[in-house]
Formats: C-alpha cells, structure tokens, sequence
C-alpha cells in the first residue's frame, strides 16, 4: 500500500468536466452573451452589479435534468455489467444511488444566449411590451465568481450523440479513478467509494444543465453554472415566481478591462420606442454607466 500522500489527486470537478467536454461543442462562447429579461429585472442587475442564479429545479424545461439522468442510466449499465466482478458491481451500485441523490446537490443556473432580438425569446422570456435583453461580456461572466474553478459558463448541447458522449466520459472517468484508488490503497476501499460518489454526483449535477432537449436548439443558450458552495452568501435568496417561491444566488460581475460588464440593452418592440430608449439612457446614467449601446428590437411585432 502506497503512503496516503502519495495518493492520486482528485481534479475539482469543474476543471475536471471543462477537460472531459473537449471537441463537444463551443468551448469559447461569443464576446458578448444575452440575458432576456423584465424591467425588474434590468433594475436589479444594474443596481446591484450581479445577476441571478436560479435553481435548476424551477427552470422553465420541464425535463431539465432528466435527459442527462436517462443517459447516465444507460451509460452504468453498459460501462459496468451486471455480472462482472464483485468490485465492478460495487461501482455499478454505487454509481446508480448517485443517481438518485443528484437532486441533493442543489445545482444554480443562469441562462444567456448567443442571439439578442430573437421574437421567440421576447415572447418566451419577458412581459408583454416591457422585456429587455441585457448584452453582458463574456470575459465578465468567466470570472464572475470569487471562486472562479467551481462554476462554469458552456454552451447547452442539444445533440443527443454529443450528449451521450459527455456522459459517458464523466462515467469512464469516475470509474478510472476508483479502479486506480483500488489498487494503490485496497485497504481503504470505503474512501475510495465515498469520494467516488461524490465526484460523479458533481460531475452529473454540473453537466446535466447543459444538455437540453433538441426543442430549445433556436435559444443557443449557454449557461453560467454552479453549486450552492460556489457562492459566497451564506444562503439563497428568494424571489416570487409564478406558482411557487424561487431560491436564488447572486453571481456578481467581474470588471472588464476596467469597466462594467453590461455592453448593450435591447428593448423588447413596444408601444413607445423612443420614450423606453430615453428611459434605460437616464437609467444608465443614474448609475454612471457608460459607454453602453441602446436599441429597440427590429422585430415586427406588436404585443400590447
């Protein structure tokens, strides 16, 4: 048995994905990142220099996670038969009831997309005649947290082949570790199961938000994603939603070469253009921001 120093290190779950989602998609999101919101809303993110992460289980998708639960399923039940050796059914187990306790990880997610004035997006994500699509840079959102390795900003993957593929290199790579912390240290086989468990619960909780079902393709969404211990408040905050209470963190903005993060405000088409772009002008003004671009939708679309 080796000496417990000499153990081999575990990546931080976070680097650990960027690594394993390589050749899957966009890795490098574009300058600037969209996030369609209220008036409310634009209120208190200038106001407050943040933007809410909201959990993943009050999102809109009523299948968020269950596609990437479906296909990690699958994956431990190809990756591990049933009949292999008694350790590999350990994993087999052990794997499946990280599974069932994903949902403990309690996972908060802000949601951009690559487009700005898309009318589904209007219609989908703000009030009728009131919405506004904030343009925040992307350098700003990388490094919005001051624990930058535990979250992530990725593009949502809407390829079930591509999905599948992520899947099951997080599997592979859960079970490389344990059968290489079973050889070096087999006297510890309860450790190396119980931070087994635990990687590929974080390794699930931040993959699953990205993959999206193929129905939201046109949103090119990314998502600024991470868990409750990622934040630095103590507790989430709450805000009404539609039918229920939301819990929700705040990811403050990192600075910009100097400046704040917000880049452009779209307006949403409305009954008064011009009044409503006077309006975010003084808005912004009042919080001595500037330069930031102002414009109305071009979509041809009446609303109110």
């Amino acid at each position: 048995m080796r000496h417990k120093d000499a153990r081999v290190p575990i990546e931080s779950a976070p680097v650990l994905l960027k690594r394993l989602s390589r050749g899957l998609g966009r890795t490098k999101p574009p300058k600037s990142l969209y996030h369609y919101t209220s008036a409310e809303g634009l209120l208190g993110i200038l106001a407050t220099k943040s933007i809410r992460a909201t959990s993943i289980r009050y999102m809109n998708d009523t299948r968020e996670f269950q596609l990437a639960l479906a296909l990690a399923e699958r994956e431990i039940d190809a990756r591990i038969p049933s009949n292999g050796p008694r350790y590999l059914r350990g994993m087999h187990s052990l794997l499946l009831d990280a599974l069932r306790h994903t949902h403990e990880v309690d996972v908060f997610v802000t949601c951009f997309s690559e487009n700005g004035d898309v009318l589904s997006q209007w219609r989908g994500y703000t009030p009728a005649g009131q919405g506004y699509s904030i343009g925040i840079a992307s350098a700003t959102l990388m490094a919005s947290s001051g624990k930058k390795a535990e979250h992530q900003l990725g593009a949502c993957i809407y390829d079930s082949e591509r999905a599948g593929t992520l899947i099951a290199r997080i599997v592979n790579a859960v079970v490389r570790y344990a059968e290489r912390e079973r050889v070096h240290d087999s006297a510890h086989a309860s450790r190396v199961h119980r931070e087994s468990f635990h990687l590929f619960s974080q390794l699930l909780s931040l993959a699953g938000p990205r993959i999206k079902d193929p129905a939201f393709k046109e949103e090119a969404e990314w998502r600024l994603i991470a868990a409750a211990t990622a934040f630095e408040q103590p507790g989430p905050s709450f805000r009404a939603g539609r039918s229920t209470l939301v819990p929700y963190y705040l990811f403050p903005f990192a600075q910009d070469n100097g400046r704040f993060g917000v880049r452009e405000i779209i307006i949403s088409p409305t009954a008064d253009p011009k009044l409503s772009s006077q309006a975010v002008g003084a808005l912004l003004g009042s919080h001595r921001l500037s330069p930031v671009t102002v414009r109305s939708s071009s979509a041809p679309y009446r609303n109110w």
